[in-house]
């Protein structure tokens, strides 16, 4: 009993910690603001679902995602942390932000997923290119298009590298979402926000637990081994005819 008493006491301690109670308040706020977020963004995002056809196993592990951002779990917050966001230093030349790969692909939701990183590219749209402009030049007719000290007209100052160059990013989805229905999800997104710029999703990587050969590997394996097969066996009879011939020659002599 006094071992119970002594525990009971420091807990008690311990909840009046100061700290203790900031991280609790920091927990319940948390909970809120992604229970806010995903109560508004969930009813849209299955209509969405719903719109662009994406495949069963997507759509239910997109609102198993959205789930666990609401009730605060780690492995959603992962994926989160694991895909790109916007790059640091963006008005410095900084065009690439590609998240964190392998925090995306350890990610794992026991009997549902894990984490798929797929990589976003992303063109800003664009007049045809003139020939013999200099990148350093402003595109034509992006001059006086909106404020000189805007953010915007930063950003469009560089327009002539756009030709050649795309933004880079990447994101974390769950496994069960092929290629296509990433791409379908992104258009969509890049149509609600309504800033017109093509996105695409050139490819997507998971980790699989089992190693699978493809026919042509399984082909190439297969002939290798028979001509392993065939060489050993040629040593073999190459050998014992040796002897043979060795045999009847000492039975010859004697």
């Amino acid at each position: 009993m006094p071992k119970l008493s002594q525990n009971i006491t420091l807990e008690s301690e311990l909840q009046e910690d100061p700290a203790v109670k900031k991280w609790k308040e920091a927990d319940k706020i948390a909970r809120k603001f992604s229970g806010l977020l995903v109560k508004n963004v969930l009813p849209f995002a299955v209509r969405s679902f719903e719109d662009i056809d994406l495949s069963t196993p997507c759509s239910r592990s997109l609102i198993k995602f959205l789930t666990g951002v609401k009730q605060l779990k780690l492995w959603a917050f992962k994926m989160l942390d694991s895909s790109g966001k916007i790059p640091n230093g963006l008005f410095m030349g900084s065009i690439n932000s590609l998240g964190d790969y392998d925090e995306c692909m350890e990610t794992v939701v026991p009997g549902y997923f894990r984490g798929q990183y797929c990589i976003l590219d992303v063109s800003p749209p664009l007049p045809e290119r003139r020939p013999f402009s200099s990148s350093d030049s402003m595109i034509r007719e992006f001059i006086n298009i909106t404020d000189p000290e805007s953010a915007t007209a930063e950003f469009l100052t560089f327009g002539n590298y756009y030709y050649h160059l795309k933004f880079r990013s990447s994101i974390c989805v769950p496994s069960t979402c092929n290629v296509e229905d990433i791409q379908k999800v992104v258009e969509k997104a890049v149509e609600q926000i309504g800033i017109a710029f093509a996105v695409t999703v050139p490819n997507c990587e998971t980790k699989t637990e089992t190693f699978l050969l493809s026919n042509s590997e399984i082909a190439i394996l297969i002939i290798l081994g028979l001509s392993l097969l065939l060489g050993v066996v040629s040593t073999i009879i190459d050998i014992w005819l040796k002897l043979s011939a060795k045999e009847e020659f000492y039975q010859a002599k004697n």
